[in-house]
């Protein structure tokens, strides 16, 4: 291949410029590239003997690393016949030096077009047929492409495969919107799934995800998740599961909350037909369903302990009976089971057996509070708030937003999000008064008394501190604030 084209991921309007630049070079290589992978890649490629390419377009990526590393490995790549062209909606940088600049064929715009017009100018290719993706509300084939390409991007994310993404801007570039059964699949899947992602970048959330990707491969080890409500246990759950070898079979979440004890062995296990009053057809049960699998319990804490043995008897045999059938049957599933609830404590306290707990607990996995990863809350609501809106928050909404512990997790904090977008309400510091008062958390939460956002703001940064051994300047980057902003409330809580 002589062209290789490196898109920005997460905005459509990347993919959408790079189906343009494909229209031009029908044979290019593509790669969806961050602004932290650019420089390695190029250099990568520079250092490579064998480098064909005459052309390497940068589409809307930004650019990050040492300067003079940069400037070595774009004089190389010019030096071996690559012209690098990058195109941006931005100025070029200005804390690099200039003679960057000569050594890239720059093509920028202050004009407020996408990168879908701009590039579409300078290859003098037609784009009309894909603005339509990049409008809030997009129909037809617009929006079908749409779905194509967040799967794509989902997929890359959560399973590290980037050609998902390379075959998504190709069907772009050809103007179709016939899908193949796999990719029919894989947008079943993201539908699905699709908006349950662990998202920050946070260490708490970075250490996280490494336990997922440790654990999720290792097929037979039983996990518990334990972790406050409203954190995304179950997000955990499903991220494991689709890294693991049993990512094409089913995962069937159930939870033990929902069912009466006489209702449990029958929703796990099925039951023939007439083998009770009402049972008027057979059911499988969710172990059967899940055979081959991975079987999510929920709220493990409130089984009744009459159930509990029935479940560490199919743990122990992997085998069981169904109401009203004499045939036992045999399963291979992998058990994931989720709790807000100290199990050990149970234990001691007698409510939970031992031994089951034992069973259970071969890989724990604690999720984190929000509170503990404040700094993340701008990407978390942005997230949320670019799939409604297109658009991201303004920097003083992401900012009142950090003020609050959020008792609730990550769930209240879409709830709260959801408010707003409903009621069309900008001001977050209003809406959040009133959200407290609404929510009235416990009392063993830091604004349990508090009748203010303020006092919850004080309150607040003060804790915030202490996790920061006193630092203030890493404390109001976590928070997201000033110096002088945090020193103001930290005065405000000694007077």
């Amino acid at each position: 291949m002589e062209t290789l084209i490196l898109t920005g991921w997460g905005w459509h309007d990347y993919a959408c410029a790079a189906a343009v630049v494909l229209r031009k070079y029908p044979e290019a290589d593509i790669k969806g590239m961050s602004m932290g992978r650019l420089p390695s890649c190029l250099k990568d490629i520079s250092e490579n003997k064998t480098n064909s390419y005459k052309n390497i377009i940068i589409l809307g990526i930004g650019w990050r690393g040492e300067p003079d590393e940069i400037l070595i490995t774009l004089k190389k790549l010019k030096k071996q016949g690559s012209e690098v062209v990058w195109i941006s909606c931005l100025p070029f940088p200005e804390r690099l030096p200039k003679e960057i600049t000569k050594q890239l064929n720059i093509q920028v715009d202050d004009n407020d077009l996408w990168l879908t017009q701009l590039t579409a100018n300078f290859y003098q290719q037609e784009c009309q047929d894909l603005l339509p993706m990049l409008e809030n509300k997009p129909k037809g084939k617009a929006l079908a492409w749409k779905l194509l390409l967040d799967t794509a991007m989902f997929y890359y994310r959560s399973y590290q495969n980037p050609n998902v993404y390379a075959d998504a801007i190709k069907m772009l570039a050809q103007g179709s919107n016939v899908f193949t059964d796999k990719q029919k699949e894989m947008i079943e899947h993201y539908k699905r799934f699709g908006k349950r992602e662990l998202k920050g970048s946070s260490p708490a959330i970075i250490k996280l995800r490494g336990i997922i990707d440790k654990v999720g491969p290792k097929d037979k080890g039983r996990v518990l998740i334990q972790g406050e409500s409203g954190t995304g246990k179950e997000t955990v759950a499903i991220q494991l599961h689709f890294k693991s070898p049993r990512a094409k079979e089913p995962m069937i979440c159930f939870n033990c909350a929902t069912l009466s004890t006489q209702l449990l062995e029958s929703g796990w296990f099925g039951h023939s037909k007439d083998a009770f009053t009402g049972a008027t057809k057979e059911r499988k049960g969710v172990f059967l369903e899940a055979d081959g699998g991975t079987l999510f319990l929920d709220e493990i804490g409130e089984l009744p302990l009459e159930a509990q043995g029935a479940l560490l008897r199919v743990l122990q045999e992997s085998r069981f009976q169904r109401l009203g059938d004499l045939k036992e049957f045999e399963v291979d599933v992998r058990i994931i089971i989720a709790t807000n609830r100290n199990l050990a404590q149970m234990v001691q306290e007698g409510k939970f057996r031992e031994d089951l707990f034992h069973r259970l607990c071969v890989i724990p996995i604690q999720v984190p509070p929000l509170r503990e990863y404040i700094e993340d809350i701008e990407e978390i609501a942005n997230h949320f708030w670019f799939e409604w809106h297109k658009r991201k928050l303004s920097s003083e909404q992401t900012a009142v937003l950090k003020t609050y512990h959020w008792p609730g997790n990550v769930r209240e904090l879409h709830n709260f999000l959801e408010r707003a977008d409903i009621l069309e309400e900008d001001d977050f510091a209003k809406l959040l008064k009133e959200h407290i008062a609404i929510t009235n958390p416990s009392s063993n939460t830091p604004s349990a008394e508090v009748e203010n956002l303020e006092e919850v703001t004080r309150q607040h940064a003060t804790k915030m501190l202490e996790k920061y051994a006193g630092n203030i300047s890493k404390t109001a980057e976590a928070m997201g604030i000033t110096r002088n902003t945090l020193k103001k409330h930290i005065k405000e809580e000694g007077t």
